[in-house]
């Protein structure tokens, strides 16, 4: 736990929890959104990026005092660098590299668990940073309007539940409107919210005492390497189906916002299109965790058999299904058990509608191993 924490940039206090902080958001759909969880991220040692680990922002210039209004940013899993409004209590300088030095500091909007009172934390000195400037000319449009003119696919954050949320713009008023929504994606959780103008701002970093745009969204960087994308580029989308289970969809990255998040467009055939009678087409705005590349797989034969008990993806309605071959039906024609999200569906298939089941770590591709047949 202490080194987890540490890599939060945070110490986790003896007794007390965050009160409201909570992953989901409660969403509107922008294309199509998983009905259930998706598999987490792969975990260290497991992905391949331009640069590893945790993206640590540099640490404020000069000491905060105690009683200076800040932000504090949280990596742990379900946050991934939200920030937090809070104020410094005191600061405690290193004592050698087993005593790192430390801000405690109590949050705004967040209370103990335990009474109900002040909820207080330790953080690094680069999970610190000063609260941000109010709107200024330079930001938006740069008219200096109130609120700040949005456009498609500005990268900011909105605040919900007690923090502030990276993600980017989807849809937003051609002129400033405090009665106007913004519509902000968010790529870990694939929610969609639209927000009040006022609580949506543009995403900015503090480099050397100076505010500047950011232009990444994703900043919890995996530990190593992971598959780095452009537009154009065929890949797979993974979602969740009622009947399919987790199930992957042809697709064509439309955007890379970062090196870590990208806009994706495919064709979903529980969807109709807007003029009906047809698949409908999904935009989504994806965490890399979410997509793998399109690629045809030639498993030596020592690694596999398409016969009863073997590992398979079957096209099922428009995307690849994970599955066991249960039995032979015919030349050429297998049974393929399918773990829908209710129960288990037997398809049947011809052997051009099935390939060989791999797993995809954001690096490298790994064969699933076959089940045994009793």
């Amino acid at each position: 736990m202490a080194a987890a924490s540490a890599a939060a940039g945070r110490e986790a206090p003896a007794s007390a929890t965050r009160r409201g902080r909570r992953r989901k958001r409660g969403s509107i759909r922008w294309g199509k959104t998983p009905r259930k969880a998706p598999p987490p991220p792969p975990g260290p040692g497991s992905s391949s990026s331009p640069r590893g680990g945790v993206d640590t922002p540099a640490a404020p210039a000069t000491t905060l005092p105690a009683g200076a209004l800040v932000e504090v940013r949280v990596d742990g899993a379900g946050f991934r660098g939200v920030w937090f409004e809070a104020t410094v209590v005191s600061y405690a300088p290193a004592r050698g590299p087993r005593t790192p030095a430390r801000y405690a500091v109590t949050y705004a909007h967040l209370l103990d668990d335990a009474d109900g009172g002040e909820l207080q934390e330790h953080f690094a000195p680069t999970h610190v940073r000063p609260r941000p400037p109010p709107h200024s000319p330079s930001d938006g449009d740069g008219d200096g309007s109130f609120p700040p003119r949005f456009h498609l696919h500005d990268v900011v954050e909105a605040f919900h539940h007690d923090g502030w949320w990276s993600g980017i713009v989807v849809s937003a008023p051609d002129s400033p409107d405090p009665r106007a929504s913004v519509t902000v994606a968010f790529p870990l959780t694939r929610e969609v919210i639209p927000f009040p103008p006022r609580v949506v701002r543009p995403r900015r970093d503090y480099v050397d005492g100076a505010w500047v745009p950011s232009r990444s969204v994703v900043v919890v960087r995996p530990t190593h390497a992971v598959r780095v994308y452009k537009a154009g580029d065929k890949v797979e989308v993974g979602r969740e189906r009622d009947v399919y289970g987790y199930s992957w969809f042809p697709a064509t990255i439309a955007k890379a916002v970062d090196d870590l998040s990208y806009i994706v467009e495919y064709f979903d055939l529980e969807e109709e299109g807007d003029g009906g009678g047809g698949p409908g087409k999904a935009t989504e705005y994806l965490h890399w965790s979410f997509i793998r590349p399109a690629v045809e797989h030639l498993p030596r034969e020592s690694e596999f058999q398409l016969g009863p008990g073997a590992a398979v993806e079957a096209y099922c309605d428009g995307a690849w299904s994970p599955g066991v071959v249960s039995r032979v039906i015919g030349d050429g024609e297998f049974e393929v058990s399918v773990a829908g999200k209710k129960a288990e569906q037997l398809v049947a298939k011809v052997v051009e509608l099935l390939k060989p089941q791999y797993k995809w770590n954001g690096k490298q591709w790994k064969i699933v191993i076959p089940k045994v047949i009793q």
